[in-house]
């Protein structure tokens, strides 16, 4: 299968998903985005000095709104996403071989 057709069928399903199964599913990348964001926006603050980060962590979620730069932005979305991208690419590699309302042995071993 192509790729630009996968992309294709992948935005179709998306579409006719509820807004709730939406959310469940753009939620995530947007506070993990968000937070590393932040967390980067913090390092430039304290120009790389490892101590004054420590000391001012609280900045994260004290100052409001957010003073972001590019690279603060850039950054952030770009391993925001493949944190979570990793972590859900994990668990569907990790997932046991179940049916629905049945337990895990019944399940692997029933015709």
């Amino acid at each position: 299968m192509n790729t630009i057709e996968h992309v294709k069928e992948w935005f179709s399903d998306f579409k006719e998903k509820t807004p709730k199964e939406k959310l469940s599913v753009i939620l995530p990348y947007g506070l993990c985005m968000f937070f590393i964001a932040r967390i980067v926006e913090l390092y430039r603050l304290c120009r790389g000095n490892l101590y004054m980060f420590l000391k001012n962590i609280t900045y994260i979620y004290k100052v409001f709104p957010p003073r972001f730069a590019l690279n603060d932005l850039l950054i952030g979305i770009s391993i925001g996403f493949f944190i979570v991208y990793a972590a859900r690419w994990s668990s569907r590699m990790h997932t046991k071989n179940t049916k629905f309302g049945e337990e895990y042995g019944s399940a692997r071993w029933s015709a």
